[in-house]
Order: structure tokens, then sequence, then C-alpha cells
């Protein structure tokens, strides 16, 4: 009599198991791999829609930046503008109490 080996019987075993059951596991494998395919498909589109929201975000802080630009220029002109006619108010003024003065 050979001594039980369990390793053999095992594999004696599970080799019958699954010519038996061939058609279940050629089925299941074909599923994997489909499903394998989808997610990498998906996986590829995330990844392209990703890309394409970072460079719609990237378009929008450069516009927003060169807004902001525009508006610190244009807050800077009136500021310089400002500043010009708050000198030409304080000239007027000297010039309006001189003639005051010219009056008397």
């Amino acid at each position: 009599m050979q001594p039980y080996d369990p390793m053999q019987d095992l594999y004696q075993r599970g080799i019958a198991f699954l010519f038996r059951q061939g058609i279940a596991v050629v089925l299941s494998v074909l599923f994997l791999s489909v499903t394998l395919g989808a997610v990498k498909l998906m996986w590829g589109k995330m990844e392209r829609m990703e890309a394409l929201f970072e460079s719609k975000i990237q378009a929008n802080n450069r516009d927003w930046k060169t807004a902001l630009d525009i508006s610190r220029q244009e807050t800077r002109d009136c500021d310089a503008k400002r500043h010009e006619l708050a000198v030409k108010v304080a000239e007027l003024e000297t010039e309006i109490k001189a003639m005051k003065t010219r009056k008397r």
C-alpha cells in the first residue's frame, strides 16, 4: 500500500473538479477579463477628464490673473488721477483764497 499524500490527493481531485467545471471556469475568466478591460477604459477616461479639468482650471487662473492685473492697473491709474486732481483742487483753493484777499 502506498503512503497517503494529501497534496497529491488535493491536486488530483482539484484538477478533476476543474475539468468538470470547465465552462464555469472559462466564463469566470472571460467575465474577469471583460471587467478588467472596462475598469481600464473607465480609468483612462477618468484620467482624461481630470487632465481636461486641470487644463480648464489653469485657463481660468490665467484669465483671472489677466483680469486682476488689468483691475490693479486701473486702480493705480485712478489713484494717480485722484492725486493729480487733489493737487489741482489745492491749487484752485489757494487761488480762490488769494482772490478773496485781493477783494478786501
